[in-house]
């Protein structure tokens, strides 16, 4: 499974933009609220703002007519969950991306440090194993979560910091969030600009791919089958400072249900090419992710079948040859 592009993290979290495999490039805007403004007042209910039009929030306000397995991620979920064989399943639980393995970035064996760490930054000198696909393919803090969902069927989730931030990992960005919480230190420990998941039963083949590519809040990942919209309390700890946990603010963080996190199937089949790397079955595996994770090998007489109608267009327009 190999991740894609995306941009990082700038003033305030307005424009939303595990990549898999095939890539876009995209602007992304930052998590906090720029230094010089103000935190908003919180209303006694959060209510969300207006996204642009990139935005994966915008199909809540603005789907005209009927949602399906196409438009919406939340119906294609459902009609993977039934293809899948896990239909019998109530809502999937929600991931956070710090739950998984980090995959470490290390220069002839040595983790990064603020030194070697420079370095790389101005392309001076590479990393051991760096991803295939990525802004900067050397850059550090990227998670890979693994889950089964039924017997013979698995998921992966892929979250990505694409552009070089900082040198430091899980462990020192937890410690810095707790010394000294502000939306600095958060933003470094949970904010990402890729996200990746795929859903497939190793018995039959069928597949579903699930992409964003921009700035996310990686500590709450809704599953694609869950249209809940959490509330603060339910995010893990740590949770947001005071800065981002009130205040209309929190809708363009944090408070995301599948559709204002997961990009809609049509979206994913026009924008997208994972299976130009998924190509002969749904498992990747390569020496960045393999770091930490063993991917198994895709069984031999299994077929890749692509769940539902708009992806299933991938292997007309880029065919295996």
């Amino acid at each position: 499974m190999t991740p894609k592009h995306g941009l990082h993290l700038s003033s305030i979290f307005i424009a939303l933009t595990l990549g898999v495999s095939g890539c876009i490039l995209r602007n992304a805007q930052h998590l906090s609220p720029a230094p010089t403004t103000p935190a908003p007042t919180a209303p006694s209910s959060p209510q969300p703002t207006p996204a642009p039009s990139n935005s994966p929030t915008t199909i809540e306000k603005t789907t005209a007519g009927k949602l399906t397995p196409d438009n919406d991620v939340v119906e294609y979920a459902k009609l993977c969950k039934r293809e899948l064989g896990i239909d019998h399943l109530p809502t999937l639980p929600h991931w956070n991306c710090l739950d998984g393995k980090e995959v470490p970035t290390l220069i002839q064996g040595v983790p990064l440090n603020a030194d070697n760490y420079r370095q790389l930054t101005q392309h001076k000198i590479a990393c051991d194993s760096p991803s295939w696909l990525g802004a900067e393919p050397c850059a550090n803090y990227g998670f890979v979560t693994h889950r089964t969902l039924a017997p013979g069927v698995e998921a992966y989730l892929i979250c990505r910091d694409q552009k070089f931030t900082n040198h430091r990992d899980k462990a020192a960005r937890l410690a810095e969030f707790k010394a000294s919480p502000g939306a600095d230190s958060f933003n470094s420990l949970y904010a990402f600009d890729s996200l990746g998941m795929i859903w497939t039963n190793t018995n039959t083949g069928k597949t579903c791919f699930f992409d964003f590519v921009g700035t996310v809040y990686g500590g709450y990942v809704p599953s694609p089958d869950d249209d809940h919209i959490p509330e603060y309390q339910e995010l893990p700890d740590p949770k947001p400072p005071t800065e981002l946990s009130t205040g209309t603010i929190v809708s363009q963080v944090w408070k995301h249900n599948a559709r204002g996190t997961w990009r809609s199937p049509e979206h994913l089949a026009d924008n997208d090419a994972c299976i130009m790397c998924h190509d002969t079955g749904a498992l990747k595996g390569t020496p960045w992710v393999e770091t930490v994770m063993s991917i198994p090998a895709n069984p031999m007489k299994v077929p890749l079948i692509l769940v539902g109608k708009s992806l299933s267009k991938w292997k007309e327009k880029y065919p295996i040859k």
